[in-house]
């Protein structure tokens, strides 16, 4: 699920516009409505250390898509059941 593939300036995603501004940075209301989740999940993730890392500017929260990339690859269940599979064999 590599989202952050696009060369144009301005990208979308998930209906979604993101300048190249920032680069490959979402904003909490962005990564939000990628994942069809609340805002207060992506805080509850943050408070106890279990969501994709993220980087503070003022009382701005910013994603950088490789880390989104990143940290659904690593809350895959396939992989984890692929995992412990492989751990039997």
């Amino acid at each position: 699920m590599d989202l952050a593939k696009k060369p144009e300036a301005e990208k979308i995603i998930g209906g979604l516009k993101m300048s190249s501004e920032l680069g490959e940075y979402l904003s909490e209301n962005e990564l939000a409505k990628l994942l069809k989740a609340s805002r207060t999940l992506l805080w509850r993730l943050r408070r106890n250390g279990l969501g994709p890392r993220f980087v503070t500017i003022g009382r701005k929260i910013l994603y950088r898509m490789t880390d989104v990339n990143r940290w659904v690859e690593e809350n895959s269940h396939q992989k984890y059941y692929n995992a412990k599979r492989q751990a039997r064999s």
